[in-house]
Parts: structure tokens; sequence; C-alpha cells
């Protein structure tokens, strides 16, 4: 049995959701935590799947598709307006929850979905916000 694009959503919804150290926005679903998250000032993140090309896996008993994809995940970090001793720059902040959160989607199966390794990516100052993004391959069959 295949998985549907709404089981795949659903389950790497639910990968994030498992994670749960600084609050996600999903695509087209607002949240009161990335909003709380935004005015405090604290970091926040931006998940969206991004259906690949499917494509005939096999024939056999009769075809079968795989779905490709990628989840990317994109993490915003607010600069301190004033840097003291105690504070940590955002790229630091920024690379420690890429590390957490990439380990977190690495190798995830669930069913006939799974995650390949992730990839971090330094975006740096974006509108106020040091921005650093994740992205892991997924297939489901």
């Amino acid at each position: 049995m295949s998985m549907s694009f709404e089981d795949i959503r659903q389950s790497l919804y639910g990968l994030l959701a498992q994670w749960g150290e600084h609050p996600i926005e999903y695509d087209d679903i607002k949240s009161s935590a990335v909003d709380g998250a935004r005015q405090s000032g604290d970091p926040w993140l931006r998940a969206t799947i991004l259906p690949g090309d499917s494509f005939t896996a096999y024939i056999g008993d009769g075809p079968k598709a795989r779905d490709p994809g990628v989840l990317a995940l994109q993490i915003f970090v607010k600069p301190p307006a004033v840097i003291t001793v105690d504070d940590l720059p955002a790229s630091i902040q920024a690379y420690r929850i890429a590390s957490s959160l990439a380990e977190h989607v690495s190798y995830y199966q669930d069913g006939w979905l799974e995650t390949r390794a992730a990839s971090l990516r330094r975006v740096g100052e974006q509108d106020g916000y040091y921005q650093m993004n994740v992205t892991t391959v997924f297939v489901a069959n």
C-alpha cells in the first residue's frame, strides 16, 4: 500500500512535533507560539514540504509510484540588540538549533516513508534575523 501526499504531510509534521525545541510555522497554518516567539525575539522555524517528481518504481502486479521530495526547514534567530558577555551570537544559536534538528529528521522511517541525511545551509542575516536552513530528502513508496 502506498502513502498519499496527505499521509506524507501528516507523518513529517508529526516528526517535527516530536522535536518541540522551538515553535514551528507550517504551510498555511498560523501559530500563536511562532507569533509569540517573533514578538519576544526567540528563535522560531518555518517548515515547508516540497514534493518532487513522482516516478514509476516498478510494474509487477501493477504500477507502483515512488514519491520523493524535500522537507525544508528555515531557522530564524534574532540577534540581540545589545550584545553582552553572556549572549551567544545568533549564528552559534542557529547552528546549534540546526544541528539538533538535522539529527532529529535524518533517517526517519514511518511505514513507507523514509528520510535521508539532512543538510545545513547558512543563509546569514536576512530581514533582521540570522537564518539557517536544514533540508532532508524524503522518499515514500
